[in-house]
């Protein structure tokens, strides 16, 4: 096994394009990946987006017409998409994510914004909620102030010394449990194309997700150098010599796979 071992070693040592294609290729390739699908984390989003308005709120209504007029995103306003048709659009790759503008402003304790994400540009989504929420405050500040104050106002039904004392006491709570349904965004909410994926999925980044990706590909093809050698060696005899000797399949098979 020892001798299997540093006889691939050398052989490995003395090709030096073998070398390149074992230690700098692959992470060229990776380095190439994570270039190109790390964009969504960069300043400039360069993410595509679906937009579908379903209010009548004309706050709201401004506020999609200001999202279309936006530099920062490319956003496309399809006025006669369903709720489904934009979903598919999403899953099929024709945008990188798509955000649905739905519900009124007097109402509390709704979403007004849902976000399509797919597992595999989770990014994406999660960048747009990001740019949603600042484009919210600078554009619409209004918006923000509005729904805090309903919620307050259901919280504590006023602002008395002793709702003041209670509402001190809900906010310790909610510092508590993090997790409690009033600490959650109520203004933007994320729906996965697939319904509710697995963590496993929905989980991963892009970074990992090409990471993994990129290893099992070199490392298949690290495995297929050990099988050439295997049969070179098996149709020059060298195989039938060794086997005379005290070594066996296995102890040849497992030098090799030690090496790899």
């Amino acid at each position: 096994m020892r001798a299997i071992f540093w006889v691939m070693a050398l052989g490995l040592w003395r090709d030096r394009g073998a070398l390149l294609l074992a230690f700098a290729l692959p992470s060229l390739v990776f380095t190439i990946f994570a270039s190109i699908f790390s964009g969504a984390t960069e300043g400039d989003l360069h993410l595509r987006v679906g937009l579908v308005v379903e209010t009548e709120d004309p706050v709201l209504q401004d506020f999609a017409q200001y999202l279309t007029q936006t530099e920062d995103v490319e956003i496309t306003a399809l006025p006669d998409t369903s709720r489904a048709q934009l979903l598919e659009q999403v899953r099929q790759g024709n945008f990188d994510t798509a955000v649905i503008i739905h519900g009124q402003l007097d109402t509390s304790n709704s979403p007004l914004f849902t976000i399509i994400s797919e597992p595999t540009r989770e990014l994406a989504a999660l960048s747009l909620q990001g740019w949603l929420r600042q484009s919210l405050a600078s554009e619409q500040p209004q918006v923000l102030v509005q729904r805090l104050a309903q919620s307050t106002e259901a919280l504590v039904d006023g602002f008395s010394p002793e709702q003041q004392a209670r509402l001190d006491a809900a906010l310790g709570a909610m510092a508590r449990e993090p997790d409690n349904a009033a600490a959650e965004d109520s203004l933007i909410e994320l729906q996965p194309v697939y319904g509710q994926t697995p963590a496993s999925i929905s989980g991963l980044s892009g970074i990992a997700y090409y990471a993994g990706a990129t290893t099992i590909l070199f490392l298949l093809l690290s495995a297929v150098n050990a099988g050439m050698v295997s049969l070179e060696e098996r149709q020059n005899g060298i195989s039938e010599r060794l086997l005379l000797s005290k070594a066996a399949h296995s102890r040849l098979l497992l030098g090799r796979f030690l090496f790899c």
